[in-house]
């Protein structure tokens, strides 16, 4: 009775990982639209609740922290290897409608602001 137990907690923690692997993927590879936590939970068929605890859990950072992270590393990687686009054409590519919102959430992410982190790579 005990094992079954144990191999059923396991059976779930495997399905719950790999609902948190489909929302990461599903994040990586739509970065640039509007990631709700309602939408990816919605993808995953998880209520917004359960499915914001279970990614925290299993990622170590909340979804909105996990979403901003990959699309700072997408912005970052943008700016490296285009550096003639305009900041507004970068915010626009990861998900960001108000230049001004990117601006301060990719200063506070890395702590410089996105024409500082151009022109350091751009040198």
């Amino acid at each position: 009775m005990v094992l079954q137990l144990l191999q059923e907690i396991d059976k779930q923690a495997g399905q719950m990982n790999r609902v948190v692997a489909i929302a990461q993927e599903f994040i990586m590879e739509h970065y640039n639209e509007d990631s709700t936590l309602g939408k990816v939970s919605g993808i995953v068929h998880l209520s917004e609740g359960y499915f914001s605890t279970l990614f925290s859990n299993a990622v170590g950072e909340t979804f909105k922290e996990f979403v901003t992270k990959v699309r700072m590393k997408k912005a970052m990687e943008s700016m490296k290897k285009e550096p003639y686009l305009k900041i507004y054409e970068i915010a626009e590519r990861t998900g960001y409608a108000s230049t001004e919102h990117f601006s301060r959430v990719f200063k506070k992410a890395t702590g410089v602001s996105p024409n500082q982190f151009m022109r350091s790579v751009s040198k």
